[in-house]
């Protein structure tokens, strides 16, 4: 038989992230892939004596009425299960969908006690997250942009150059640059030129900000 329900039913489903196959033909269980964001169309999951399929009908954020406004404040994007699902399987970070990526570094930094807003989908300006905190009575404000590339690839100097232009543009205590993959040559050496200003943070660091954060939230494996 076959069960449906909304996108967030799914998610709730799957706690957070689980294995899916996209329906475009029969179920070919040798060709999972994993879906974290909204789903283009149909997937398919085997659930006990059943098959569940979802399609998306509701969206995570809620926009002001004002269409130009861009930008939303982060309250609690990512489950509690799906920081342990990455804990335990960090390799689900290099294929996650590129939205749920931003909200997994926007709920990461809300998690170390910042206050965020995560931009629009389609005018960030250049910048994904905006990050601000008061330490010591000194404000803190941070760009971050998010990449979430093919496995492999690695970031490349042009888009640590926007980001120096954005920074620049738009000042901050710090602009980062938040990648699931690494930095090329290039690219590592004009970060460690502008290290006061843009900082470069991959895999490894993300890894252990969500150890971190599940370590601060009280979150078990």
């Amino acid at each position: 038989m076959w069960e449906s329900g909304s996108y967030n039913w799914g998610i709730d489903l799957s706690g957070g992230g689980v294995t899916f196959v996209k329906y475009d033909g029969p179920w070919d269980q040798s060709q999972p892939e994993i879906i974290m964001g909204v789903p283009d169309n149909w997937y398919l999951q085997p659930y006990y004596s059943f098959d569940v399929g979802f399609v998306p009908t509701t969206t995570y954020a809620d926009f002001d009425n004002d269409e130009s406004n861009t930008i939303i404040t982060v309250t609690n994007f990512v489950s509690e299960q799906l920081m342990r699902e990455i804990a335990s399987h960090p390799k689900i970070l290099q294929t996650i969908e590129r939205r749920r990526f931003e909200e997994l570094i926007a709920e990461l930094f809300h998690g170390f006690g910042y206050d965020v807003e995560l931009t629009g989908r389609t005018r960030d300006g250049g910048k994904d997250i905006i990050a601000v905190k008061n330490v010591d009575s000194i404000n803190l404000r941070y760009l971050i942009e998010c990449k979430r590339p093919e496995p492999g690839n690695p970031v490349a100097v042009s888009t640590i150059r926007e980001l120096l232009g954005v920074k620049a543009d738009d000042p901050a205590t710090k602009a980062l640059l938040v990648t699931t993959t690494d930095f090329t040559a290039d690219a590592r050496s004009l970060i460690q030129r502008h290290c006061w200003h843009l900082e470069g943070k991959i895999y490894n660091d993300i890894v252990s900000w969500i150890n971190n954060y599940n370590r601060i939230k009280g979150i078990e494996l």
